[in-house]
């Protein structure tokens, strides 16, 4: 029981330094007449001390017709209270060819780039680099409009929606802190579907350009979530009354604003908007079902051999939950 309770002391402590650290970056090429636009998207936290313009220009390894691109006088903009970077130069000549190298980050093995290509305003390209692809070549030619290649977006977002989810511990602490206290198949699957519908509803509305909260608002009400499922499992509960599917969708609706956070971020390929929403959004329910699946039979195995082990889990489980949510809700604020 002890090494139970270790292990629990040690995640709680552990996920307070990974929330939302996607280790994703984005570069977009924006071809228009005889001109370009090289636009990068970095988060703060993957920049060292110093000047985050010189830092990008130094780790963008771009190429461009057989040249290797060198930026004059970009525009940088440091938005803090999102912890990004925004950096933007402009290419005096049309592109013809151009080559990422490598992703922004190759010395971080989790690290990937979002390359996006647009052409007089139409998405042409676009594709993820990674440790598993880690170069990207553009050639005249040897392109298509993203709207014809359905299965090369669906890959791309898919795996982006199952990363989003393994990167993002405040979204997997939820989703324990809603099967942490168990039940029947049938309880937890309305519990789980109540989840899915809800962010599906928000994550649609956000990347459809309906309506998209600000993520400092957004961000503290996701840790909030956290700290009310766990004390949800600690509440002494009438026999019967079970609150967590409801719980679960309100709050659903909130972590899928969170979501199309991650989907914004990689740059919506809006010839394909139908396929990268529809398998992003398959991509976080694999994720999901992959969680629930291997935590589930173990919980329900403790609470049908050993119960009283079972209950100190729960309790102690929510307990760290709870205080996850806590840090993370006053690092946000505090950070808005």
């Amino acid at each position: 029981m002890r090494r139970v309770l270790l292990c629990l002391a040690a995640l709680a402590l552990g996920v307070f330094s990974w929330a939302h650290d996607p280790q994703l970056s984005g570069i977009g090429i924006a071809m228009k007449g005889g001109s370009a636009v090289v636009a990068v998207q970095v988060h703060l936290a993957k920049l060292g001390a110093g000047d985050p313009g010189s830092q990008i220009a130094a780790r963008l390894a771009l190429v461009v017709n057989g040249q290797p691109f060198v930026a004059s006088k970009p525009d940088v903009v440091v938005d803090s209270s999102a912890g990004v970077a925004y950096w933007r130069a402009s290419y005096p000549g049309v592109i013809k060819t151009f080559s990422v190298a490598h992703r922004l980050f190759p010395e971080d093995n989790g690290s990937r780039t979002i390359v996006s290509v647009t052409k007089e305003g139409q998405d042409v390209e676009e594709t993820l680099v990674d440790a598993t692809h880690p170069t990207y070549v553009f050639g005249a030619g040897g392109a298509r409009m993203v709207a014809e290649r359905p299965l090369h977006v669906i890959s791309q977002f898919w795996r982006l929606g199952i990363m989003h989810i393994f990167t993002g511990p405040d979204h997997i602490l939820f989703i324990f802190g809603l099967i942490l206290l168990g039940g029947g198949l049938k309880a937890l699957l309305k519990t789980v579907t109540a989840f899915t519908v809800a962010h599906s509803i928000t994550l649609t509305v956000a990347a459809t350009g309906l309506w998209s909260p600000p993520s400092r608002y957004i961000e503290p009400l996701i840790a909030l979530s956290i700290v009310a499922v766990a004390f949800e499992n600690l509440r002494q509960r009438k026999e019967g009354k079970d609150w967590r599917p409801l719980i679960a969708f309100g709050f659903g609706l909130i972590h899928g604003f969170g979501f199309a956070g991650g989907l914004t971020e990689a740059g919506i390929p809006h010839a394909a908007l139908g396929w990268a929403l529809a398998s992003f959004n398959i991509g976080v329910e694999c994720a999901q079902a992959s969680i629930v699946l291997a935590v589930t039979p173990v919980l329900a195995y403790l609470a049908r051999v050993k119960p009283k082990v079972s209950y100190r889990v729960v309790w102690t489980g929510s307990i760290m939950i709870a205080l996850a949510g806590a840090f993370w809700f006053i690092d946000r604020v505090r950070f808005a």
